[in-house]
């Protein structure tokens, strides 16, 4: 498939009104044409970086892996800032993180694309749209979003997409207590917080389209079961101090870094 798309190509009319084969996808010439200039390196009087100037480049933060690792450090920064103000400010930024469930079947090979349409379906049209969930981040004094997919890959039940979202809000839209042992954690309580609530409003959106792996035949300890693990597993959201160490992992998969939320999205 990766070695289709540098490959594929497609019959168009360029400027002077001539036919010829261009290829289909921008990612397939980046950094392997010129801009119609002689290419050349270009240094730092320091002698610190170097970089390629006058050859094409594509912007694709899916395909390419040289434009994604600049776009995602361009995204992160620009993550960290709004961060950093929304502290200053005296706010908060929250770490959410919407999920749902399915089996193996609903994840193998082709089913990547229906998954993907139904969850953003699911969070443009029935979620944020919902006046419970506008009332929730209203009285949670929240002044916007950012929001970001990834997709994971597990053996047991395939393709997994699941949603981050980096929540601004007040303070108080999160109770959280404090754990001490071997290892000092916080834990979110859901009952009494704000954005806590949310889980309730999206696991029912989640039975109710039928993407919360419930059957009609589950005996009453089946359904009990399934309904508790739908409620503590298809959403979350954590602290601030989540959000700061899960910013720096944008765009730097395999590569030993400190994770915080700005990366993850």
């Amino acid at each position: 498939a990766a070695q289709s798309i540098l490959r594929d190509t497609v019959l168009r009319i360029d400027r002077f009104g001539n036919e010829r084969n261009h290829y289909r996808f921008r990612v397939a010439m980046c950094h392997r044409g010129t801009d119609g200039l002689p290419p050349e390196v270009r240094r730092m009087d320091t002698g610190e970086r170097a970089e390629f100037f006058g050859i094409q480049t594509c912007g694709s933060v899916w395909t390419c892996p040289i434009c994604a690792s600049k776009v995602a450090t361009e995204r992160r920064n620009e993550m960290r800032k709004a961060m950093a103000a929304q502290h200053d400010a005296g706010g908060a930024v929250y770490f959410a993180t919407y999920t749902f469930q399915h089996t193996a079947e609903e994840g193998g090979a082709g089913c990547l694309g229906d998954q993907l349409t139904k969850l953003r379906g699911l969070m443009s049209k029935k979620l944020t749209n919902n006046r419970l969930y506008k009332d929730l981040m209203k009285e949670a004094g929240s002044i916007g979003a950012i929001r970001a997919m990834e997709v994971t890959y597990g053996e047991l039940n395939g393709w997994h997409p699941h949603i981050h979202q980096l929540i601004f809000a007040d303070k108080k839209a999160l109770e959280v207590s404090h754990h001490q042992g071997r290892v000092t954690y916080v834990q979110t309580v859901y009952r009494r917080s704000i954005l806590g609530r949310i889980r309730k409003l999206w696991a029912r959106i989640l039975i109710k389209e039928g993407m919360a792996g419930l059957k009609d035949g589950d005996t009453g300890a089946e359904l009990f079961g399934k309904l508790r693990t739908l409620l503590q597993h298809c959403f979350t959201v954590q602290c601030g101090s989540y959000a700061d160490d899960y910013i720096a992992k944008f765009g730097r998969e395999g590569v030993e870094a400190a994770w915080s939320a700005a990366d993850e999205l």
